[in-house]
């Protein structure tokens, strides 16, 4: 992985690796104060305003000018700059900071393709409020992640709960100001409000910032969504790849102030185009998100837009809300029940007030709280009169359907939104409704239903200029594509999606695109770049507290330490995770034990295999499981095989092959018919097994996977050396031969092959190569038995 080294006077500074080195010797600086100077350095191009810095560096308004004041002044004493010369840093009065010395950019090759250890250090740790919330899972409702649908439930209720339902007039409401092509294609984003005075109103930080965010949206110009900002925010500057505006893709950041006085509130705005070119405007009201409202317009009217018509949403609870909004939007849910809890019951009826309760219960993991509410909200949200509301409310519902596992009724309520929203121009919430509905089909293995909201989704999203949720449809298109048996699709998408995911400060998304990458590698017969992907999960995973995005790595990083040969944190892995969960029928029990059963049957332990196989197979029966339970099922009737019991072996393979031809999916029909051939081999008297096989190597060939291609020709060429056919032996061994270089049963064909066929040089690098990938695992006898033409070889 490539980084940016940034060098300028005497100094070398290491954004990446946290480092400043001055003359030759390490600069040690608090966390806030590398921060700016990375941010003033990443941005030598140009000024930097002071509330950018602020909201980059600080992540929020209420910072002092006289702390910003000590920081710079540390900056420039270690630097050897001073305020009177500024030959480093320059201060631009009534704005902010420019940088002024000369640098030269060189990249620099990182020796462990990611952050140093002491950037991972100082990283935040908080997840963003649009990240996997799974960890509220109640403890009856346990499920193991397979594959998506990746962060839905939390980002689909947080959208609907976020949509400004107003009741009154609502199916007359304006629609938003179109901009043409021709007047310009701006792009915005709003920084959180610094407030002045005092914590008391520092909850308007948020509402403003959202209010502005809504009006310029509103006009036709594309604006980050604020919750987007907000968790962009809450990264240090060192974290993310290039500055604010690459990150997020926009050109106008919008920094708001707003004040107190005698005459109300005052909100000035700073538009800053990253070009040196700033729009200013400013009002006042009696009410800070009113004052917001008016300087967005005069912002609007200085860029050449049409303000939109002003929606009379006034309300008796107006304040409330905004502040429960500024609560949900800082992820702080504790502080808008409290608010609930403070105010007269009449208000906390209010819908908008219930739609947010069911919010905080669906994030407490009350799963029935969150459904009641939002039921009772659906029967006073008519589709007439209130379609954007029941559209929210029933986005809501659907997700709460796929976490309580009912992907149908989810696809129901998801496809009720999707028909009130259509034909309105509400693209965020539009895009959320199809990438639920995806969710669901794929739940379901609805492929190609989940494939064709996917597209409607990523087109609904940009629309909205939702950029994090761009990247969600991406990685769960890359599942898709895994689901259906293209690793090497999904792989690529896996990569730009955990990029993405971590510069968004996304952990838990960004560790289960990891696990896709794992998956993907490992089935393209690469473990040690899955280990390399393990790694870098890993680092992420000690960031979080969700227990099952733990749990899922943990399986996957047990799969991989088995592919490199690493058998004994392999087991004590995959057992740790199933000690964790003791109880019969838990899925994340039973999705550890399946790659455990494949370690008992590499080591011949037949008996143990079988068991720990039937109990995955019996508790992995939805369709979300599909893949998992083929496998084990192989591994369960491969066990009773080679154990010489050939009545229950005939009744697993009797039921694996009439579930497989149920569910008519193409691994499952592969893998039943490579058990068919497997016990035929041991059991068939009619020698009938070849042709077996045969139909498995087609049914492997079509979908190209090389994990499973490996495992025909493997089974089949172990087969036919036992018959002593060496010469159909060799077809199927050159079939895995292209991974005989990093992968170790691969490898051991190939020396058991050569060996049989007496050729001592072939055996010989063919050895070496296992030997090299074998790690804890025993080469086989006959593998490393010296050829006859060698032993028959004279004496030199």
């Amino acid at each position: 992985m490539t980084r940016c080294i940034y060098c300028f006077d005497n100094c070398r500074l290491d954004p990446a690796g946290r480092e400043l080195w001055r003359a030759g010797s390490l600069v040690a600086l608090p966390p806030h104060v590398f921060d700016c100077l990375a941010y003033l350095v990443e941005h030598h191009d140009r000024a930097v305003g002071r509330d950018e810095l602020v909201a980059a560096v600080w992540g929020r308004a209420e910072v002092s000018d006289t702390l910003l004041g000590q920081t710079m002044l540390r900056i420039r004493r270690e630097l050897g700059d001073d305020g009177k010369e500024q030959r480093i840093v320059r201060t631009i009065p009534r704005f902010g900071y420019r940088w002024a010395a000369s640098v030269d950019i060189a990249p620099e090759q990182s020796a462990d393709g990611g952050d140093s250890a002491a950037a991972l250090a100082i990283a935040h740790t908080r997840v963003a409020s649009t990240s996997v919330v799974s960890a509220t899972t109640p403890a009856t409702k346990r499920r193991f992640h397979v594959f998506g649908p990746i962060a839905l439930v939390g980002l689909v209720l947080l959208a609907a709960i976020l949509v400004r339902p107003y009741f009154r007039d609502e199916a007359r409401r304006e629609r938003p100001v179109a901009v043409s092509p021709a007047e310009g294609a701006i792009t915005a984003a709003v920084v959180p409000a610094e407030v002045e005075p005092g914590s008391d109103w520092s909850w308007l930080r948020f509402s403003v910032m959202d209010v502005v965010a809504t009006r310029l949206r509103k006009s036709g110009v594309p604006t980050v969504p604020s919750e987007n900002m907000i968790a962009l925010l809450q990264l240090p500057a060192s974290r993310r790849s290039g500055s604010l505006r690459d990150a997020a893709g926009f050109r106008l950041l919008v920094s708001p102030r707003a004040s107190r006085s005698d005459d109300g509130w005052r909100v000035h705005l700073d538009a800053d185009d990253g070009e040196g070119q700033h729009h200013v405007a400013e009002a006042t009201a009696h009410d800070a998100t009113e004052a917001a409202r008016l300087a967005a317009d005069k912002l609007l009217i200085a860029l050449g837009r049409e303000a939109p018509a002003v929606t009379n949403d006034a309300a008796p609870y107006a304040e409330l809300i905004k502040r429960m909004d500024a609560a949900i939007l800082a992820d702080d849910p504790a502080t808008a029940q409290a608010l609930i809890e403070r105010t007269p019951a009449v208000e906390q009826q209010a819908p908008e007030v219930r739609l947010r309760l069911a919010k905080i219960d669906f994030r407490g993991g009350h799963l029935d709280a969150a459904r009641r509410r939002l039921v009772a909200l659906l029967n006073e949200a008519p589709a007439q009169t209130a379609p954007v509301l029941r559209a929210s409310v029933l986005n809501g519902l659907g997700a709460v359907a796929i976490r309580s596992d009912q992907p149908q009724e989810a696809e129901r309520f998801f496809a009720e939104a999707i028909d009130l929203l259509v034909a309105r121009s509400e693209p965020a919430q539009l895009g959320q409704a199809y990438l639920g509905r995806a969710g669901a089909a794929k739940e379901q293995r609805h492929f190609e239903a989940a494939a064709a909201d996917y597209s409607r989704a990523r087109i609904a999203l940009k629309q909205a200029n939702d950029t994090l949720a761009l990247i969600r449809v991406e990685a769960n298109e890359g599942f898709l594509d895994l689901d259906q048996g293209r690793p090497a699709q999904a792989l690529p998408q896996f990569v730009r999606a955990s990029a993405g995911f971590e510069q968004w400060g996304a952990l838990n998304e960004a560790i289960f695109t990891y696990i896709g990458q794992i998956s993907c590698q490992l089935s393209l017969l690469e473990p040690a770049k899955a280990m390399d992907a393990v790694d870098a999960a890993a680092k992420l995973a000690t960031r979080i507290e969700n227990q099952d995005t733990r749990d899922s790595l943990s399986i996957s990083r047990g799969k991989a330490l088995a592919g490199v040969g690493r058998l004994r944190d392999a087991r004590a892995v995959l057992a740790g995770v199933r000690d964790a969960h003791p109880a019969a029928g838990d899925a994340t029990s039973a999705a550890a034990a399946i790659p455990l059963a494949q370690l008992e049957l590499d080591g011949e332990n037949f008996a143990t295999a079988a068991q720990l196989a039937a109990a995955a197979v019996d508790t992995l029966g939805q369709p979300g499981y599909t893949d998992l339970r083929a496998r084990g099922w192989l591994i369960e009737v491969e066990a009773l095989s080679r154990a010489r019991d050939a009545a229950r072996a005939s009744a697993q393979l009797d039921a694996f092959k009439a579930w497989a031809d149920e569910i008519g999916e193409p691994r499952a029909r592969l893998l039943a018919q490579l058990a068919r051939a497997v016990y035929g081999q041991h059991f068939d008297e009619s020698r009938k097994w070849r042709a077996e096989f045969d139909s498995a190597r087609s049914l492997a060939e079509q979908q190209a996977v090389p994990a499973d291609v490996a495992a025909v020709a493997s089974a089949y060429a172990n087969a036919l050396m036992a018959e002593g056919d060496l010469e159909a032996a060799a077809v199927e061994v050159g079939r895995l031969s292209r991974w005989s270089d990093r992968d170790f049963g691969c490898a051991v064909l190939e020396a058991r092959l050569y060996a049989a066929l007496g050729r001592d040089e072939a055996h010989q690098a063919a050895l070496a190569r296992a030997g090299v990938l074998a790690g804890e695992r025993t080469i086989p006898q006959d593998a490393r038995a010296v050829p006859v033409s060698a032993r028959e070889a004279p004496a030199h």
